[in-house]
């Protein structure tokens, strides 16, 4: 008998030597383990760990993630476990199996603590200003706000608090980690030197802070706080120049030059263009007399009356000494005349629309009077005019002055147009016409047609 109790008693002993305890009576953070082995317990563990990313939450609520895949994260329980499998003796089955065990288990969790704390910088969280002994208030010049005031001695994060805190709720395994205000942000002492910089931009300020909208075809150029900075009255060493009251003052002569270089990228007067021409080949023009040319002296006397006078949110349309008729850098736009001199005809196009066709005669090459290739636009018409110059006078009934003297206009002396009249009999210059055509010209364009002449 009492050998059978001692089989029945050793049996139990090693049947249960690789598992927890005996009976229903051994727990491992609340979860009845009895009969499990290590592994397996470890596996059921890992399952309740559910950490698929880090949370960080600020002061103000915004939320910044970290993936844990991109920390090489790892929990195991094997090594709490195997200590509690190991301080078991199998040969005490009974006790164990009438009296509960109760164990708490933790588990090793590693990680790239330098990966971790990468991720952090990368996050938004330290986008703002660092707790640092040597933060200062700063005066800082900026491409589109002129001078700003950089205040970076409030509500610093303290940086080395914060990784400290990450690194400890990654260990403990915290999905979320809550930065309060009180326990993570500093801020530092003003000092003189820092209030001294205020007083400094708000002079600054005061001569920047004011803005003028130019309207110029389809945009509104603004002229603000962004260009004004650079017209602030300085001395030779840069350094701003105080009046009697000790304020700052804008540069005339800065700021006139400074608006006429704003106007100057909107004109279109002395730009490279390229034609497609009636013949089909591609013509190139530099310069010429066409394009919007504003009149940058009077614009930039009108900007600073209506600053000295504190005028500000003015929205104007400049004034233009000539204007194209399109917008943009293709303003020649669909309505022009063309003159291809190499083929000697004349084309006018209305809403790219073939509105007129004509042979004429220009300029005579033999004796250099030959028309300009140029673009230019119409910029006087007259009836029954009377052209004068070194040994002639010659009356006209149609008019169409285009580049100084040279204009489009009736021939009624000559019989023959086109073909290479224009190389030994051509004009002083002018574009001749036959009467009739000159006379349809006449009536279908006005001043501010554009005038492509070309060979």
């Amino acid at each position: 008998m009492l050998t059978a109790v001692g089989g029945v008693y050793v049996g139990y002993a090693y049947k249960f030597a690789d598992n927890f305890g005996y009976g229903l009576n051994t727990y491992i953070n609340g979860m009845n383990v009895t009969g499990y082995d290590a592994e397996t317990v470890n596996d059921i563990l890992l399952k309740k760990v559910d950490l698929k990313q880090l949370k960080i939450v600020d002061p103000d609520g915004k939320t910044y993630k970290v993936p844990t895949t991109d920390i090489d994260l790892s929990v195991d329980y094997l090594e709490s476990l195997n200590r509690i499998m190991a301080s078991q003796d199998p040969f005490k089955w009974p006790v164990y199996y009438f009296n509960q065990q109760n164990y708490k288990v933790e588990p090793v969790v590693t990680f790239d603590e330098e990966k971790l704390l990468s991720n952090v910088d990368k996050c938004l969280i330290y986008s703002g200003d660092v707790y640092d002994i040597h933060n200062t208030i700063e005066i800082v010049k900026t491409a589109d706000k002129g001078y700003v005031i950089k205040d970076h001695t409030q509500n610093l994060i303290c940086k080395d608090l914060v990784n400290e805190r990450i690194l400890e709720g990654v260990y403990n395994l915290e999905d979320t980690i809550e930065l309060d205000k009180d326990t993570y942000y500093k801020s530092l002492i003003v000092s003189t030197e820092m209030r001294n910089n205020v007083a400094i931009y708000d002079k600054i300020n005061r001569v920047q802070n004011y803005t003028y909208t130019y309207l110029i075809r389809d945009k509104e150029v603004v002229v603000g706080p962004g260009q004004i900075a650079d017209w602030i009255l300085t001395d030779e060493d840069g350094k701003f120049v105080s009046d009697s009251d000790g304020k700052y003052s804008l540069d005339e002569k800065k700021a006139e030059e400074g608006i006429k270089e704003i106007l100057r990228q909107y004109e279109t007067i002395n730009i490279t263009r390229h034609f497609m021409s009636t013949r089909g080949d591609e013509i190139t023009f530099e310069g010429g007399l066409y394009g919007d040319d504003i009149d940058e002296d009077l614009e930039a006397k009108e900007f600073l009356d209506k600053y000295n006078h504190n005028i500000t949110g003015v929205k104007r349309e400049p004034v233009y000494k000539c204007q194209a008729r399109g917008d943009g850098y293709d303003d020649l736009g669909g309505t022009y005349i063309e003159v291809d001199m190499s083929a000697q005809k004349l084309y006018y196009y209305e809403d790219n629309k073939l509105k007129l066709e004509t042979d004429v005669v220009t300029g005579n090459i033999a004796r250099r009077t030959g028309t300009p290739a140029k673009i230019c636009y119409i910029y006087y018409m007259q009836r029954n005019r009377t052209l004068r110059g070194p040994g002639y006078a010659s009356f006209v009934y149609y008019w169409m002055a285009v580049n100084g003297n040279i204009g489009l206009h009736d021939a009624t002396w000559r019989r023959r147009f086109g073909g290479d009249e224009y190389k030994y009999n051509g004009s002083h210059g002018c574009v001749n016409m036959p009467k009739s055509k000159a006379g349809e010209l006449y009536n279908m364009v006005e001043v501010g047609t554009p005038v492509v002449m070309f060979y």
